[in-house]
């Protein structure tokens, strides 16, 4: 799903290859509009997202392929977006992106910019957290309220946060303090932090990040059952002439 909407354009596991994600299962990738582009950032970016992953169920229908277990996968930003989409059910009303259609059953952030306080505190990524935000915490703290996957905790879905210990990007440390602070609000977190790996090489499919991802996925999706012909739109209703 989300890839990154910082200044490097990431892909998502859907275009990455074949072998990237579980098998049985269908793949799609959502952009949105980027940070530094006309009307990108907060709340666009996120509008973007939110409404692509509410789209799944009319795109799964159209496809004629049955749900299964949901899971979002984002890289770097994309990853703040992915848990993001998990907390989405607990925004207020009339929040961007409040009362989901869709609220993921799994989530992973990859490299992700996990804590978007900490982040833009720290400076990470060269200012692109308030790009994002248009602001810092400070100027704009009602967004980052709605926004922050570590304000949000519990996301209350099974997560997994990976990253390698060579990223220069994204510190790994916001990748283990938010799996910290979101096991101690009861949420149900792996965090795994791959030594030798940089912040890119979470887009690799034969990287050791995205074999623990699959893994990780894997042992959790749940494939759909075969959809019965007979509801087919293409087929005639029982009862009906």
């Amino acid at each position: 799903m989300p890839g990154s909407t910082g200044r490097s354009r990431a892909r998502s596991p859907s275009t990455s290859s074949g072998t990237a994600t579980p098998c049985g299962t269908s793949t799609t990738a959502a952009s949105a509009r980027a940070t530094r582009r006309p009307r990108g950032g907060w709340p666009a970016t996120f509008d973007d997202v939110a409404a692509a992953t509410d789209l799944l169920p009319r795109a799964l229908d159209e496809a004629g392929v049955a749900r299964g277990t949901v899971a979002v996968v984002g890289h770097s930003a994309g990853g703040a977006l992915a848990l993001w989409l998990a907390a989405r059910g607990s925004l207020p009303d009339g929040a961007p992106g409040a009362s989901p259609v869709v609220v993921p059953d799994l989530v992973v952030s990859q490299a992700g910019v996990d804590d978007l306080t900490e982040a833009a505190e720290q400076g990470a990524g060269g200012g692109a957290v308030e790009d994002l935000m248009g602001g810092t915490p400070a100027a704009v703290g009602d967004r980052y309220d709605l926004a922050d996957p570590a304000r949000l905790v519990p996301l209350g879905v099974p997560t997994l946060v990976v990253t390698g210990a060579d990223d220069t990007t994204v510190p790994p440390g916001l990748t283990t303090a938010y799996g910290e602070a979101a096991r101690a609000a009861g949420d149900d977190v792996t965090v795994e932090v791959v030594p030798g790996e940089e912040h890119l090489d979470q887009l690799d499919p034969a990287s050791r990040s995205w074999r623990r991802t699959r893994e990780w996925l894997d042992a959790r999706v749940v494939s759909p059952r075969p959809r019965d012909p007979s509801r087919s739109r293409s087929s005639p209703r029982a009862g009906r002439p």
